[in-house]
């Protein structure tokens, strides 16, 4: 099964992956931080308009879908 994201408003959609992260801290941490540092780098690259909607919500999706990958 391939990770969807909510069609929502970014930032829901921005708190939504911010909470699968967290969530991923306990059962890996490396990852988590790795995520983590990847969701901020999206963040502000949205924040400082490199990155349209879209390209955000496709950086998120990615990010989203490494919180599931069992590894």
């Amino acid at each position: 099964m391939s990770f969807v994201l909510p069609a929502e408003s970014v930032s829901a959609t921005l708190a939504y992956v911010r909470m699968l992260i967290m969530g991923l801290e306990r059962r890996d941490p490396r990852r988590a931080a790795r995520l983590l540092l990847d969701f901020l780098d999206v963040r502000t690259d949205h924040q400082a308009g490199r990155l349209n909607d879209e390209e955000l919500r496709t950086e998120l999706q990615r990010i989203g879908a490494e919180t599931e990958v069992v590894g």
